[in-house]
């Protein structure tokens, strides 16, 4: 991986300052890993470049002198063969993108024997070429509802909640992208999936600003520090702003007609839809 030694690992050193402005500040961080959690205070010691592996010590909390044990991080990259994950059990395995369906299975092995669990930190990607839909499928549609699992968390963040981005410099890309882009670089939003009734059809919710006239994001009120329920445009600053949204649950009406819907396709999942009128 290109991102290895020029971003993931200096985020462990605890010398090293990840961030903005000066170090020490408010937005950012040192080092995640102690000096004293690592072997024999040495960070050559703990790291090894050939297995990519790193290596520290877990102390007593309540008796820092006490090693209680020793824990490792394996490094792996997108590009390696699916057989390359087959083997080890895992505590824990976090994904930085989407990664092929079948290293996620070699990875749900290595984490089930342990009764450990997966993390998946994503952008949806627009480019058609990059198969996604197995993350829609297994993750997507189990973590919400209806078909909300309890093993299965699903969350979206919003850029204009991050309060370590100059939020100055997001309201002022964002006038620069449409709202395709926006909904997925500010939002996390999977836009392959949507958009195939009508232009602002949605069936999550979404914000439309009435200043602007289209749809937008929205960022809570601040007063003294503090958030308040009140939302206003990202872009315009405005208060006329409604949450909205085209899909909602109700109860089937045993006396209205009702209607089955299929669109089969030849190489993909067929869509169908029940429909009462």
């Amino acid at each position: 991986t290109t991102t290895l030694h020029t971003i993931i690992l200096p985020k462990f050193k605890w010398w090293v300052w990840t961030g903005l402005g000066e170090p020490g500040g408010s937005q950012g961080h040192w080092g995640w890993l102690p000096k004293w959690a690592l072997i024999d205070g040495s960070w050559d010691k703990s790291w090894s470049e050939k297995l990519r592996l790193l290596r520290f010590l877990c102390r007593n909390p309540d008796n820092p002198d006490e090693v209680l044990g020793e824990s490792s991080i394996q490094f792996m990259a997108h590009g390696q063969e699916p057989q390359d994950f087959a083997s080890g059990d895992f505590d824990e395995i976090l994904h930085d993108e989407p990664p092929r369906l079948a290293i996620w299975t070699e990875n749900e092995a290595r984490t089930m024997r342990a009764n450990g669990r997966m993390l998946l930190a994503m952008t949806w990607p627009d480019d058609p070429a990059i198969p996604v839909d197995w993350i829609h499928d297994k993750i997507y549609s189990l973590g919400r509802a209806p078909n909300k699992r309890t093993d299965t968390i699903w969350t979206e963040m919003s850029s204009f909640d991050n309060p370590h981005l100059n939020q100055d410099s997001l309201r002022s890309q964002s006038e620069r992208w449409d709202a395709t882009m926006r909904a997925v670089r500010f939002e996390g939003k999977p836009i392959r999936f949507s958009n195939r009734v009508h232009p602002l059809f949605t069936d999550q919710d979404a914000w439309w600003c009435f200043s602007c006239n289209k749809d937008s994001f929205v960022r809570k009120q601040a007063a003294e520090g503090v958030l308040s329920e009140h939302y206003r445009c990202v872009e315009c600053d405005g208060e006329e702003v409604q949450l909205y949204n085209h899909v909602a649950a109700f109860d089937v009406q045993q006396n209205w007609p009702t209607i089955f819907l299929l669109d089969p396709h030849p190489r993909k999942a067929h869509m169908m839809m029940w429909v009462q009128i």
